[in-house]
């Protein structure tokens, strides 16, 4: 599996001030998400991409890379996921190796579950064409849908990305395919724990609640 992870962590955030350093537990909310890749994926290339020196810092010390602070152009509110993405792939391709595929781990969702990105990342991998298709997490706007496989996003328009995790075929991010228009599949999370994604402080009181 050649998979690379990337963690966004931009210094800027409009409704809750530093958000990806605010503290949830003993750590900040970057910090846990650093942790979780640490016990979960040892192997992978993972990299911060930030434009906080202070974040740098936290990567930084636990060994996590972070060789730059990221351009202004790609740290404001109009830069886009995969532009980031593209960004930070473009660096490790010629730092390191090629890759399948960027994991996207988002600070801002602090509950996953490992088994949960292990079962997309084998999925992912029985598709011939893997490296131009996605798999995101999804949450569903009907609270009576049980479907749990793997299924055409696009073509079901009763989800939402939930944040969690996307794992997303570097053919996609090269060519700037906005994630959810094309050769996009959901997993459905069922769990309001594990859909919780931080944007206000209620947010962060919620999920402070759920430790």
């Amino acid at each position: 599996m050649k998979i690379m992870i990337v963690i966004p962590a931009r210094k800027n955030s409009k409704r809750l001030k530093n958000k990806n350093l605010q503290k949830l537990g003993n750590n900040s909310l970057i910090e846990n998400t650093i942790f979780f890749v640490k016990n979960n994926f040892k192997n992978f290339t993972t990299l911060v991409s930030t434009d906080s020196k202070k974040m740098r810092s936290l990567s930084l010390k636990q060994n996590i890379l972070c060789p730059w602070l990221r351009p202004k152009k790609l740290s404001g509110d109009k830069a886009s996921s995969i532009s980031v993405l593209k960004h930070a792939l473009s660096w490790s391709e010629k730092k390191f190796d090629t890759y399948d595929a960027v994991l996207l781990l988002q600070p801002t969702t602090p509950f996953r579950k490992y088994k949960d990105i292990k079962f997309c990342i084998n999925k992912f991998y029985t598709f011939e064409n893997f490296k131009n298709i996605s798999i995101i997490s999804v949450k569903s706007k009907n609270k009576n849908f049980t479907k749990k496989k793997i299924f055409n996003f696009k073509k079901n328009k009763d989800f939402l990305p939930n944040g969690s995790f996307y794992l997303i075929g570097v053919n996609q991010i090269k060519r700037n395919q906005i994630i959810g228009k094309k050769n996009t599949f959901g997993y459905l999370i069922k769990s309001k724990k594990y859909n919780l994604d931080i944007d206000k402080i209620e947010d962060l009181d919620q999920a402070r609640r759920y430790l």
